[in-house]
């Protein structure tokens, strides 16, 4: 008998726009959920179908052959070939507890593969199905995807009811997961080093046999604290269903220097194979603390705020955290120390109470928060666990400077985009960010700053360290160590311009007051003269300096900054996008390719709601080029 088979890249409802629609699906995921998250999202998923008891879900990173294992002992993939359409699903959209919205992710993961492979034991048997080559989907037009219609029997099955995944990324591609992942994994988490903050701490945690090297307990953290492992409804106590799961790593890299980078591989600690345990629940400040000694560790408190946050006292070395779970904890935010509410707590009481699942708030120092949390405090709402990409910006207040004085993640019931980074219902974003800015002047400022006093400039910030900086190396250079300050940035473009390497820059000066940072005339590469003097100060460009290109993107998603106004954006490094709606791309991909480009501008930042372009002009791999002409 003849197998049947369906093309993964003709579905019937949408043959002609599906190969565009699956691209455009795909920008929508960060590295992070495409490397594992989604695949262990479907694995939490399967086991909270199966109803609770203890579990396993085992996430097998092998860094040498690019390939992830996912496997759970939930209920099992079913046996359905069109759920690898981009639009078949199963999941119950109706239940609030389940992570994923359509079940897009995983066809993200297959479509990024070289070989994909899934495993399924359900009541009804056990199935395998292997699919190489998914991601050259889009090479021509006439790409296919032939599959079986329905998944071969599996003739060696796993041993009980489950789902086993398996995917590998090819290499050299333009935008490599992985390369990508793990970059980000550095930049989000220590953005000041490996040895500073957070950095730290993982040192403690491998001291104490927490986690066999610091790598492994920044990917255990990372995994809570960014990704669908930290799922916030489990630590409010609403997912009875997954209190006995367990997500068990292991992390396979025979040479991560070579592999990952110098930055990462140092992490690795010297040991090329790991494991350890975590649980599928958001990390907080009290789970780091638990990595440390007895006498490093600060004081864990669940002091109540008291009306307009007047009962809290100074506390040298120590966090508060309080869990608001009700519609009374929810009114206690917005109490002021008369006992008065605002004026729309009844919209809140109607609209916005019923839709919070929960409340978590943690108060501390900055430095703390540096210290035991991945990249910092930070202020995020989560839909049904899931920790989206919205920044609950605070603008209200007489002492903003207290806002990274506190921790909180907001869960509420929403559902998410394709993506699931952001809440698709944006009254309720919008209504919540009333909330926490009635909440931040009326409460939270005040009692931020009983605990830790008034914050001067030496006070909540650690010294500035110079000689531990990152050498520069280049020879009779004015400066000496690598950029790690907006400052070093500008100082470094001026320098390397002395040396003659912008001749066709002229800068008409900068601006700490300015919404940007200066104004200049430039040549671009289809000019062969050198433009007049503006005789307007509308006719010059748009300068922005950052030490990495991507803090930008915070700037423009603030609407700080918009993208229409800037010209050109300096940096030392590029970072990584974390918002789909902002991506980087080289500069011969732009629309001002190639009589518009600036001079060395290397890559550009594209807003693709708006579809505004920012040239990138990068100072590190320029000072690279000088360091290998050196050689």
């Amino acid at each position: 008998m003849v197998q049947q088979t369906i093309d993964l890249l003709r579905p019937p409802e949408l043959p002609d726009l599906y190969i565009h629609q699956l691209k455009q699906t795909i920008q929508a995921y960060n590295p992070a959920q495409i490397v594992f998250g989604e695949a262990v999202q479907n694995s939490i998923d399967a086991i909270f179908d199966a109803g609770g008891g203890s579990h396993i879900i085992d996430l097998i990173i092998d860094f040498d052959n690019r390939t992830i294992c996912v496997q759970d002992d939930g209920v099992g993939f079913p046996n359905d070939t069109t759920l690898l359409f981009l639009g078949g699903t199963r999941k119950k959209g109706g239940s609030k507890k389940l992570f994923g919205l359509v079940g897009v992710g995983i066809k993200v993961v297959l479509f990024k593969s070289e070989y994909f492979m899934i495993r399924s034991r359900t009541t009804d048997g056990a199935y395998r199905l292997e699919i190489p080559n998914a991601h050259r989907f889009g090479e021509n037009s006439d790409s296919t995807l032939e599959v079986p219609s329905s998944f071969p029997a599996d003739s060696s099955p796993l041993d009980s009811a489950g789902t086993q995944v398996v995917y590998r990324f090819p290499e050299g591609t333009l935008e490599d997961p992985i390369t990508v992942f793990v970059q980000d994994l550095i930049d989000r988490c220590l953005p000041r080093g490996l040895d500073r903050d957070f950095g730290k701490t993982l040192k403690y945690a491998v001291k104490q046999k927490v986690f066999p090297n610091r790598f492994a307990a920044l990917i255990g953290s990372f995994l809570r604290r960014f990704t669908y492992a930290g799922d916030v409804m489990n630590r409010l106590g609403g997912k009875t269903e997954l209190k006995d799961t367990k997500i068990h790593v292991k992390i396979n890299c025979s040479d991560p220097v070579k592999q990952l980078g110098q930055e990462a591989g140092q992490l690795f600690d010297g040991i090329t194979e790991s494991e350890f345990l975590i649980e599928p629940t958001y990390m907080l400040v009290e789970d780091a603390v638990n990595w440390v000694p007895t006498h490093a560790k600060p004081g864990i408190f669940h002091d109540s705020l008291g009306r307009g946050g007047r009962d809290l006292s100074r506390t040298y070395k120590g966090f508060n955290i309080l869990l608001y779970a009700s519609q009374e904890d929810y009114e206690k935010l917005v109490t002021d120390q008369h006992g008065n509410l605002p004026e729309n707590i009844e919209e809140y009481r109607a609209t916005l109470f019923p839709q919070i699942n929960g409340i978590i708030l943690t108060i501390g120092r900055i430095p703390h928060f540096d210290e035991f949390l991945p990249g910092g405090s930070r202020r995020v709402l989560s839909a049904n666990g899931v920790v989206t990409t919205h920044d609950l910006d605070l603008t209200r207040g007489r002492n903003l400077e207290y806002v990274r004085c506190f921790d909180m993640v907001i869960d509420v019931d929403a559902s998410l985009n394709y993506g699931k980074t952001q809440i698709t219902n944006l009254y309720l974003v919008n209504r919540m960010r009333r909330f926490i800015n009635d909440a931040y002047a009326t409460v939270i400022q005040r009692a931020a700053g009983n605990w830790v006093g008034r914050l001067r400039p030496d006070n909540d910030v650690e010294p500035d360290i110079f000689l531990g900086r990152p050498d520069l190396k280049l020879a009779n250079y004015a400066l000496q160590k690598a950029p790690t300050d907006e400052n070093d940035v500008i100082a470094l473009f001026f320098e390397l311009a002395g040396h003659g390497l912008f001749p066709d820059y002229r800068i008409f000066g900068l601006s700490q007051n300015d919404k940007y940072d200066a104004r200049a005339v430039i040549r671009r590469m289809g000019e062969t003269s050198v433009p007049p003097i503006p005789t307007d100060e509308r006719q010059l460009l748009v300068v922005e300096f950052k030490v990495v290109a991507a803090s930008v993107i915070k700037d423009l998603e603030r609407e700080e900054k918009d993208a229409k106004d800037m010209h050109l954006l300096i940096a030392w490094d590029e970072g990584t996008s974390t918002l789909p709606r902002f991506g980087f791309a080289d500069i011969e991909h732009s629309r001002y390719h190639p009589k518009h480009t600036f001079p060395r501008a290397q890559r550009y930042l594209e807003d693709t709601r708006s579809g505004e372009q920012v040239q990138v002009l990068l100072l590190k791999p320029i000072v690279q080029d000088i360091l290998r002409g050196a050689e």
